[in-house]
């Protein structure tokens, strides 16, 4: 296993709501006044936040508020790579992730879901698309291995009146 090369984090803002993701070299004695803005939520409704899939092969950053949400993830391996050639190159280098960012699904008005990856396929788990206030599984196979990629999302587990989703 490679060491790690930088390392994702949140800021908060004065409110105490974290509101930035950042991202920080360890190469070269890198100061955190160099770190580098990956997302900033200017919209006072909502907050982010950083993580990682079930499968450690995304960095994902949630945006949300109360009533909707959004997914964006980079990919680890590329964002390492990105990250290791402006280190070879040099100190002053700076690194730029948005061309390796993506949005999993756009915002949509008053729609959750929580997001995750793993078994070659993105998962969702959300209300959208429900007749009742239960939760519903939907599946997007990314084309990894033998299996063929998804245009979009497919309901795997639909709302089951009996069956609690948490």
């Amino acid at each position: 296993e490679k060491p790690p090369v930088g390392v994702f984090y949140a800021v908060r803002n004065s409110k105490l709501r974290p509101t930035k993701v950042m991202y920080h070299r360890f190469a070269h004695g890198a100061s955190v006044e160099k770190d580098i803005l990956v997302f900033e939520s200017l919209d006072e409704m909502f907050t982010v936040g950083i993580g990682k899939s079930s499968d450690g092969e995304y960095v994902m950053v949630r945006y949300r508020s109360k009533t909707e949400n959004e997914v964006r993830y980079l990919s680890v391996r590329e964002s390492m790579q990105v990250v290791l050639d402006a280190n070879a190159a040099d100190t002053d280098v700076k690194v730029d992730f948005s061309p390796l960012m993506c949005c999993l699904r756009d915002i949509q008005p008053n729609i959750e879901y929580s997001a995750d990856h793993g078994a070659g396929a993105w998962w969702l788990k959300t209300k959208e698309g429900c007749t009742k206030d239960h939760f519903r599984v939907l599946r997007k196979r990314t084309g990894e291995g033998s299996l063929p990629a998804d245009d979009d999302f497919h309901v795997f587990l639909p709302e089951h009146a009996e069956l609690c989703l948490s």
